[in-house]
C-alpha cells in the first residue's frame, strides 16, 4: 500500500496526517520489521521522526546478542528444549491417563529420561 510521501507538517491536519501515515506504516510492516523471532532478540525500538524540512520516517533499531551462527535458534529449531521434552513428556502421560495403561511405560519413560539427560538434566 503507498502513502503519500509529502505531509504538510505545516498546519495540524498536516502534522496529524503525517502521524497516522507513519502509524499505518508501522502496521503494514511490523512483521518485517520485527525481522526473524526470537533470533536472540534482545530489544526493538520503533521512532517515528518528524522534521519540518524533510518527509515523516520511520526508524527502527534492534538488538541481538553477539553468537556464532550455530546457536541461533532457527539453527536448532530441530533440537530438543527442556520446553520441548516437557511438552512431549506431558502429551504422553496425558494419554496414559486417559486412553489406556497398556502403554509400555518401562521403555516410553526411559525415551524421555534419555532426552533430559542430554539436555542436562538429572532425574
Amino acid at each position: 500500500m503507498a502513502y503519500p510521501i509529502e505531509c504538510n507538517l505545516s498546519t495540524r491536519g498536516g502534522f496529524i496526517e503525517a502521524i497516522k501515515s507513519a502509524g499505518r506504516y508501522i502496521a503494514d510492516h511490523a512483521e518485517n520489521i520485527l525481522g526473524e523471532y526470537p533470533s536472540l532478540l534482545t530489544g526493538l525500538t520503533v521512532t517515528a521522526n518528524f522534521r519540518f524540512d524533510e518527509v515523516p520516517t520511520v526508524e527502527i533499531t534492534r538488538g541481538h546478542i553477539v553468537c556464532d551462527a550455530a546457536s541461533y535458534p532457527q539453527n536448532s529449531a530441530n533440537t530438543d528444549t527442556l520446553e520441548s521434552v516437557a511438552i512431549d513428556l506431558y502429551s504422553w502421560i496425558d494419554g496414559v491417563l486417559n486412553k489406556n495403561w497398556c502403554m509400555e511405560l518401562p521403555s516410553d519413560l526411559e525415551r524421555y529420561k534419555t532426552r533430559l539427560a542430554a539436555l542436562g538434566v538429572v532425574l
